[in-house]
C-alpha cells in the first residue's frame, strides 16, 4: 500500500532558533526521508512525503527521533495521511493533474 503523507513540523523552542537554522533543519528532514527511498516535495506549509505505508511511518518516527536529539525538547507536528491500494500518482503527477486543471 502506498501512502502520501503531509507534514508539518514545528520546533517548540524555549529561545529563538539561530538565524539560518529553519533551511538546514528542513533540508536535514528531507534528506531523512530521501535516504530511506521516499519521494518528497518540500512546499510553502511543510513537505510531503511517499511512498510504501510502512516505510512511510518508520522514516517519520526516524525524523521525528532525530529532531529530539538534535536538542529540541518539544516539538508540535501536523501530519495528514492519504493511502491508496490501486495505481496511486507520484507527487509529480498530482501536482501535474492540479495544474492542468487551471
Amino acid at each position: 500500500m502506498i501512502s502520501t503523507i503531509q507534514l508539518t513540523i514545528v520546533p517548540v523552542a524555549e529561545k529563538p532558533l539561530p538565524e539560518g537554522a529553519v533551511p538546514r533543519w528542513v533540508g536535514n528532514v528531507r534528506r531523512q526521508f530521501e535516504s530511506a527511498g521516499l519521494e518528497t516535495d518540500v512546499h510553502g506549509l511543510g513537505m510531503s512525503v511517499q511512498g510504501e505505508h510502512q516505510e512511510v511511518f518508520q522514516a517519520l518516527a526516524n525524523v521525528l527521533s532525530s529532531v529530539h536529539d538534535s536538542g529540541v525538547t518539544r516539538i508540535w507536528t501536523s501530519v495528514v495521511i492519504e493511502s491508496r491500494s490501486d495505481q496511486p500518482l507520484s507527487l509529480q503527477q498530482k501536482t501535474a493533474v492540479v495544474g492542468a486543471s487551471r
